[in-house]
Order: C-alpha cells, then structure tokens, then sequence
C-alpha cells in the first residue's frame, strides 16, 4: 500500500514537472511570436517613411554550429557540441533593415561529437546595414551588415549512457534511444556580407554571417534539469529571395 502511494506521488510529481515545462516552453514561443511581429511592424514603417523599396521573400540558410554543455551528467559536462545544419522561412525589410523569420531549423550532431545532440528551433533576426543607412543611394552588389535577435531551441539528447550498468545495450536499433529534452531561448548578434541580385522586379540575395550568441532562459527536463549550454558560434551562408514592390 505504501509503495502505491509513493509510485502515486512520483507520478504526480513528474506530471506536474512537465506541465510546467511545457507551459514554459509556450511562453518562450509565444514571447519569440511578439518580438518578430514587432521587428515585422517596424520593418514596414521605416520602409514607408523612407520609401525604400521593400523585399518579400523565402530566406535560407546552411551552416556549422558549436556550444558548450555544463551538467552533473559526467558524460556531458564540459563537452563541446558541434552540430551541423540550417532553418528556412520568410524574409521582409529594405536596403537599410530587414527582418528574418525561421519558423523551420534543424540542427544535428557532427560527427566530431561524442554524444548525440540535437535541436529545433524557431527563431526572429533583423539585419541593418550601415553603408545603405549613410548613403540611400548605394547600389553596390556587396553590402555588410551587422544582426541580431533571438531564438527558441528545443534540445533533443540520444544515448544510452543513463542507462543502468546491468541494463543491456540493443545495439541492433538504427537509432539511439531519446533520453530528455531541454529548450533554451538564446539572444545572438553577428554581422554578415551580402552580394546582391536585382532583375525584372525580383532579387536573389546570397550571404555569409557569424553569429555569437547568449542564452537567457534554459529548462531541462528530469535528469536534464541541470544542464545547460555556453559560449554558442556558428558560421553559415544562405540565401534570400523573391520579389520588390
């Protein structure tokens, strides 16, 4: 009777767990919702009061990735996480600011990395670029930028390394099997060059960036609880494009 009611409580405890995780993982979501509508908003403001013509369009971008896990998980602490990858979505701005929306990334552990880590994300940018803010007539096909903004990551960990030391290994899966989850919201700031395309109304818009960034919100699930990521980088390129009203 007692040990029902202690697998009771533990149920009820871990169900209580994850209600709360999952409530913050909608707020993240939702609080990424609001800054990119507001990036949007601006975006078109600025485009009226300037005049500048304005960019609609698909954006998308492949890249490299690297981070670093802190845990009381031995297996994870202090290991560097290399992930490889990239995130598509929609893209809308002038020569002076645009706003980038990725509502669809996908990042998967390399194969420098010993643990399988993996992670999809949602994410906002705006890129401004100085050159075309000083001179509103530039019409250079390189022009820099410098970006930032934030994203949403949900944190995927394979393994077998909670397992217990008599539980047997099925090394006869294709996959490893799923041992937790944690999100993290991340602010990041980087600069890029783009090499511009314009013909008969439309653009094609190739790019390069680095990007640093700085988590400020980390959840983990269970055993994950204390877990969290540092120093994140990644280099990528990628391309824009669409059409010019």
């Amino acid at each position: 009777m007692i040990i029902e009611r202690k697998n009771i409580l533990l149920t009820q405890t871990k169900n209580s767990f994850m209600d709360t995780f999952n409530r913050l993982e909608y707020n993240s979501a939702k609080g990424l919702f609001f800054f990119v509508l507001f990036a949007v908003l601006m975006v078109k403001s600025c485009t009226a009061q300037a005049q500048q013509p304005l960019y609609k369009g698909i954006a998308t971008n492949f890249g490299i990735r690297s981070f670093t896990l802190t845990s009381d998980i031995p297996e994870l602490n202090n290991l560097r996480v290399v992930q490889e990858g990239g995130n598509a979505g929609f893209i809308i701005g002038n020569d002076i600011i645009q706003a980038r929306i990725h509502g669809l990334g996908y990042y998967y552990s390399s194969a420098k990395t010993s643990r399988t880590v993996n992670t999809i994300e949602i994410e906002g940018l705006g890129n401004f670029y100085p050159i075309s803010a000083i001179d509103r007539n530039y019409v250079g096909k390189l022009n820099p930028y410098i970006m930032g903004g934030v994203s949403q990551g949900f944190l995927k960990f394979h393994g077998n390394y909670l397992n217990n030391e008599n539980t047997p290994v099925n090394y006869s899966s294709g996959s490893e099997p799923l041992l937790g989850k944690m999100s993290a919201t991340v602010a990041t700031v980087g600069m890029g060059l783009e090499y511009r395309l314009h013909f008969f109304g439309t653009f094609v818009h190739l790019f390069t960036e680095a990007r640093f960034g700085k988590p400020v919100m980390m959840r983990g699930d269970d055993v994950f609880s204390n877990t969290a990521i540092s120093d994140r980088s990644s280099v990528s390129v990628g391309v824009s494009f669409g059409g010019i009203r």
